[in-house]
C-alpha cells in the first residue's frame, strides 16, 4: 500500500534515513521545503512520553469512561491493568490530536498498543488518517495528509507492539489522528516524531489573520467601553498584540494574555468629540515564545462611529396595492453621544429622517410637471410622523422598523426604482457623512413583485 519511504517500520528495524537516504533526500526536495530537510536527525520524540506536551495540548472526541486523554501518551501508565486512549463510542471518525506551542517539523508517528495488550492486539487501532494544521494555513484549519500515490490510510502492524511511520517534514501547528478501522475498539498510545524549529530564523508567523470586530458596551456616560474581539479560531500557542486607535491617534498597544481573545478599552465622552469620531483596533498574531520578536501582519477592524446603521436588506421590492415592507435601522450609540458629538446639549433631539428620490433617468411626471411619489411611509399606530424616527434611551439599542409601501398614484408608469435616504439629524445639525441608502423597486406586475419579495 505504501511507497518504500512511507512503509511501517518496527522498532527493531533500522532508521529509514539510513536505509533509504537517496530516496528520502529526493522526496524531501520534491515534496517538503528544503529548510525542513537539512536536519537528518529530525526524528526525535516531540513530548508526549516526556510530558513536555501538556494536558491542555491534547484533545479528542469523547473518551471511554474510566480513561483519560493523557492515557494516549506513548509508554503511558504501564502500572495500570489497562491504559490507552479509547473513544466512548465505536465508530470511525473518532479522533485524537496534539497541538504544539509553535510550528514543529513533524516527520512521523509512533503508534503503540494499549498497556497489557501485547499478545492479542485487541483492542487496537488498525487503520487511521492523519490531518495536519500547516503553519502556512489559516488558523484552525486542518488538511488531510496524503503521501505519494495519494494514499491517505496508514495501517498499524498486528504483529509488532508498536508501528513507526515516517514522511518528509511537514511544518505544522497541530496533528490529528482520525480512526478508520480497528479490532474490537480503536485504542492506542502515541508519540509524534520530528523536531522544533527556530521561528525567528525561519521567519515563521501565523498567516491569514482575520480582521477583529468591535463591540460597544454602554451602561451610562461614566461606564462605557469598547471590546476588540479576535475572529480567528482559537489555536494553542498563538497570542495577539492589540493596538487601539481613537480618532486617528494610537491610544494603547498591549499583548493579550495567554488564552484571551479580546481586549477592552475604557472610553469617555471626549472620545466622541465630533460626528466624524472613530475608534479602531488592530491585531497582530504571534507564537507565544516569539511575541517580542516577530509577529504577523497587522489587520484592522472596521471603524466604529456614532451613526445609524441599516440592518435589513439594502434593497427591497414593493408592489402597488400590495403589503408594505420594512426598512430596519439601529443606532450604534445612545442619543446623548450623538448630541455631544454634534456640539449640542446632552438632551437634544436625535432623529432619522427618510426621504426618497427616483433612480430612473426619465422618471414619470404629472400634467403639471410634478414627479409623482412612488413610495409612501404609512404611519404606524401611535406615530405622528413616519418619515422621522426619533432615537431615545429606550429604543437606540434595538432595531427600529420604518414601514414603506408602494404609492397608488393612478399613473401607468411601469416598474420604477427609488432610493430611500436615511439621514441622521441632531437638532438642527444634519450628519451628511453617515447617510445610508436603500434601493426600493416598485412593481406593477404582480407575479414579478411577489417573486422578488419572497426570494
Amino acid at each position: 500500500m505504501y511507497l518504500t519511504v512511507f512503509r511501517a517500520l518496527t522498532m527493531t528495524g533500522n532508521a529509514l534515513v539510513s536505509r533509504e537516504p537517496l530516496l528520502l533526500g529526493l522526496l524531501c526536495l520534491l515534496i517538503a521545503a528544503p529548510s525542513l530537510c537539512q536536519d537528518k536527525e529530525c526524528n526525535q520524540s516531540l513530548g508526549l512520553e516526556s510530558g513536555d506536551v501538556k494536558k491542555e495540548q491534547l484533545k479528542s472526541s469523547p473518551i471511554r469512561a474510566g480513561l483519560d486523554v493523557e492515557y494516549g501518551r506513548y509508554n503511558c501508565c504501564v502500572d495500570k491493568p489497562f491504559a490507552a486512549w479509547c473513544p466512548s463510542n465505536l465508530t470511525v471518525e473518532n479522533w485524537y490530536e496534539v497541538s504544539f506551542d509553535g510550528p514543529h517539523n513533524v516527520t512521523g508517528l509512533r503508534v503503540q498498543v494499549p498497556v497489557n495488550n501485547v499478545s492479542t492486539h485487541d483492542p487496537y487501532l488498525t487503520e487511521f488518517s492523519v490531518f495536519l494544521e500547516h503553519a502556512s494555513d489559516k488558523l484552525g484549519s486542518l488538511r488531510l495528509f496524503q503521501h505519494p500515490g495519494n494514499d491517505s490510510i496508514f495501517q498499524t502492524s498486528l504483529v509488532d507492539n508498536e508501528t513507526e511511520f515516517q514522511w518528509p517534514g511537514q511544518l505544522v501547528r497541530r496533528i490529528r489522528i482520525v480512526v478508520r478501522n480497528y479490532t474490537t475498539e480503536p485504542c492506542f498510545r502515541l508519540e509524534v516524531l520530528g523536531c522544533p524549529i527556530d521561528a525567528i530564523t525561519e521567519n515563521v508567523v501565523p498567516v491569514k489573520i482575520q480582521p477583529p470586530k468591535l463591540r460597544f458596551m454602554y451602561v451610562d456616560m461614566s461606564s462605557m467601553s469598547m471590546e476588540c474581539m479576535v475572529q480567528d479560531k482559537k489555536v494553542y500557542g498563538v497570542r495577539y498584540w492589540v493596538t487601539w486607535t481613537v480618532n486617528g491617534q494610537q491610544r494603547d498597544r498591549s499583548l493579550m494574555r495567554t488564552g484571551l481573545y479580546s481586549s477592552v478599552l475604557k472610553l469617555s465622552s471626549q472620545d466622541f468629540n465630533s460626528l466624524s469620531s472613530k475608534i479602531e483596533c488592530s491585531v497582530e498574531a504571534c507564537y507565544a515564545a516569539d511575541c517580542n520578536n516577530i509577529t504577523s501582519s497587522r489587520v484592522t477592524s472596521p471603524a466604529f462611529r456614532p451613526e445609524v446603521m441599516v440592518t435589513s436588506r439594502k434593497s427591497l421590492a414593493v408592489k402597488e396595492g400590495g403589503p408594505s415592507q420594512e426598512i430596519k435601522i439601529q443606532a450604534t450609540v445612545p442619543p446623548v453621544l450623538f448630541c455631544l458629538a454634534a456640539g449640542k446639549e446632552g438632551d437634544c433631539t436625535v432623529a432619522v429622517k427618510a426621504s426618497t428620490e427616483s433612480l430612473e433617468r426619465s422618471p414619470p411626471t404629472c400634467s403639471q410637471g410634478l414627479e409623482p411619489s412612488q413610495v409612501v411611509f404609512p404611519e404606524k399606530e401611535g406615530s405622528t410622523d413616519s418619515c422621522n424616527v426619533k432615537l431615545t434611551e429606550a429604543n437606540w439599542r434595538s432595531e427600529i422598523s420604518i414601514p414603506i409601501q408602494a404609492a397608488q398614484d393612478g399613473v401607468i408608469d411601469g416598474n420604477q426604482r427609488v432610493q430611500v435616504s436615511l439621514t441622521n439629524r441632531i437638532d438642527t445639525v444634519t450628519d451628511i457623512n453617515t447617510v445610508k441608502t436603500v434601493e426600493v423597486c416598485v412593481y406593477i406586475c404582480t407575479l414579478i413583485a411577489e417573486f422578488l419579495v419572497t426570494s
